[in-house]
This record gives structure tokens, sequence and C-alpha cells, in this order.
């Protein structure tokens, strides 16, 4: 008789999971018909992006060698060739690798490849963009975090990207030095 009992669980299992994928589905098509599906508004990008809804694509990584920073070049150009369209922009978003120092060795040589690099991009694919380039290199300072007690760029990724919307909006709190194109900017509100 145990193995009767036995039998009749393992079968229970056995049939447990496919009656409930059965009735899994059942219950789905019913509210697909009982309840009717709601529309999500949504931006028409058909003919291409329009000057108010201007978009910047950002890669968002630290930076601690030239050739990182010429492979991560290499993608944003082809997420560029694979999204011609007026009105959207790309920037490589460099964070500094955490630090003892302020400021490291190869920090000037990431910052030089980054800006050859980018007004290479810029000159080849060279547009009436609204006197806008295309391209675009941002590299993040140090700074001391009590914390880590180290040096490093504050609040990393999502400190990097709100200074980066500040830095847009021109509502930087805290000042951001970066190299843009060639040219240092600092900001301060």
């Amino acid at each position: 008789m145990s193995s009767l009992i036995k039998l009749n669980i393992i079968s229970f299992f056995i049939f447990l999971i496919p009656a409930t994928e059965i009735a899994v589905q059942i219950i789905q098509y019913i509210l697909s018909k009982v309840v009717k599906p709601k529309l999500i508004p949504k931006l028409d990008f058909s003919n291409g992006i329009d000057k108010e809804n201007k978009t910047m694509v950002v890669i968002p990584t630290i930076l601690n060698s030239k050739e990182k920073v010429q492979d991560l070049t290499r993608k944003l150009e082809v997420y560029y060739l694979a999204n011609q369209s007026k009105n959207i922009y790309f920037t490589l978003l460099g964070d500094c690798q955490e630090s003892d120092k302020q400021e490291e060795d190869y920090d000037q040589e990431v910052m030089q490849e980054g800006e050859k690099l980018i007004k290479q991009l810029n000159e080849k694919y060279k547009k009436n963009q609204n006197k806008m380039q295309i391209f675009h290199f941002i590299y993040r300072k140090r700074e001391w975090n009590d914390k880590e007690g180290s040096f490093l760029g504050w609040e990393r990724k999502r400190g990097m990207l709100t200074q980066f919307n500040q830095y847009l909006l021109r509502k930087n709190k805290k000042s951001i030095s970066c190299k843009h194109l060639g040219k240092s900017r600092k900001r301060r509100n």
C-alpha cells in the first residue's frame, strides 16, 4: 500500500505542472477578452528626431587606457552609423579609476586620445547639425571620498550621469572638469 501512495504522490506532481500551465493559459485568454488593452502613448520618430527631442547617446565607463578609449570610440562610431539621424548626438563619458592620487599618469594620455579620436570622428562625419558636433568626449576628475579613503569619480555611474545632466542643463551644484573636444570646461552655479 505504501508503494501505491508513493505512486499517487509522484503522479500528482507530474500532472500538477502541466495542469497549472493550462490553467494560466486559460486565465490569460479570458482576461485578454474581458479586459480591453489601453494604448500607451508614444512619440513618432519615423521621420527622424525633431529639434525639441534632441537625444544624447552616452557610453558611461571607467577609462584607464588609451586602448579602451580607442575601442569605445569605434563602438560610438558604429552606434552613429546605425542611427544616422538629425538631432542624435554621441558622447563617450569617461570616469577615472579609483586611486590614492588625484591625478594618475595615464589620465593625460586618456584625455588626449579621447580628444584626438572624437575630433577625427567629427571631421569624418561633418554635417550641418545646428553648429553642434555629433561626437563628444568627457572625462571626469577624481574627488576625495572619505568613505572609500581614496580619489574617485563622485558617486560612480549614477553620479557620472547626474553630473553630465547637470552639465548639459547648466545646473551644476558641484564643479565638473572635463575635456570636451580639446577644451577644458569648468562650470559652477
